[in-house]
């Protein structure tokens, strides 16, 4: 076994931590939403993610789901991969790796299929889109949207919107409390991404969050939270609206993008985990790019 790869000499994740894991991400210009450090610390009391930097490239492990996510910094060969795989199996892991980047694995595909099998990880592909197309929404393939859009503007035409701040914990995680309820939503699921909201507003100022909230008649009715990705791309981890006020769906969808037109090209809105009422709804934002990913699971 690889000494300096033992599990428990890995580090957990902290709020300090963030500027050393931001500067892998943003040199190797990461696109998907695992790579971004409010990512990793809301999710961190489901997930319990843990680090290292190995050969000067940075490893994640992911815990409670016992895998690792593809290394950033230059290519691992496929070798190195499996002797980082087999280090963690002879510690009771799997040794399976997320993320590996579609190029990579084309690149590599005769090499990796000797050591490992490769499974395409649609579920966890993260939708890309131009942040001016969601704002400006022309065209026919928008209609449908601009159309719900300006049914909101013209019903609710008292509606404001505001940035979101570390204050607005509670008022945002009541909204996404009444929408579970209403939409009948999977409460174990749910249960995950409440705690997740809720360390996010615990550490709004510290992870680099931003965020939009919109208001009808001096109500929240949808808000979002996100954080820079790279220099060209912002990530929205959270977006909810009111499933019982028409319109408010694309309503802070189009303000998040309004807000961050002229910052960032593209926005990223993150994996739809297979969920087919959630993968429609990204698809019929018409997005650029689908960030494709590959799972890794050794052989033998």
């Amino acid at each position: 076994m690889t000494e300096s790869l033992e599990i428990g000499s890995l580090n957990p994740l902290r709020l300090p931590d963030r500027s050393l894991l931001e500067g892998y991400f943003f040199r190797y210009r990461k696109a998907h939403c695992e790579y971004n450090f409010s990512t990793l610390y809301t999710w961190d009391g489901t997930n319990r993610y843990l680090w290292k930097v190995y050969k000067g490239r940075l490893l994640i492990y992911t815990v409670n789901y016992d895998t690792l996510i593809m290394p950033v910094g230059e290519d691992f060969s496929p070798k190195e991969l499996r002797e980082i795989s087999d280090a963690f199996r002879l510690q009771g892991s799997r040794g399976g790796f997320l993320l590996a980047d579609k190029e990579y694995v084309q690149q590599r595909q005769g090499e990796l299929e000797a050591l490992f099998s490769l499974e395409e990880d649609r579920d966890n592909g993260d939708y890309v889109y131009l942040t001016e197309e969601l704002a400006e929404l022309k065209g026919r393939k928008f209609h449908g949207k601009k159309n719900l859009l300006n049914q909101f503007l013209k019903e609710y035409p008292d509606y404001s919107f505001r940035p979101a701040t570390s204050e607005d914990g509670d008022l945002c995680v009541a909204l996404a409390e009444k929408w579970c309820r209403v939409k009948v939503c999977d409460r174990p699921d749910f249960a995950m991404e409440l705690s997740a909201v809720k360390r996010s507003f615990d550490a709004f100022d510290g992870i680099g969050l931003g965020g939009v909230l919109l208001f009808v008649s001096g109500v929240l009715v949808g808000f979002s939270l996100y954080s820079r990705q790279r220099e060209d791309m912002v990530t929205v981890h959270f977006e909810k609206a009111d499933p019982e006020v028409k319109g408010s769906a694309q309503g802070i969808n189009w303000l998040t993008a309004k807000q961050l037109k002229g910052q960032c090209l593209y926005l990223n809105r993150e994996q739809d985990m297979g969920l087919e009422g959630l993968r429609q709804a990204k698809l019929s934002y018409h997005p650029r790019f689908l960030v494709e990913t590959y799972r890794l699971s050794p052989r033998g």
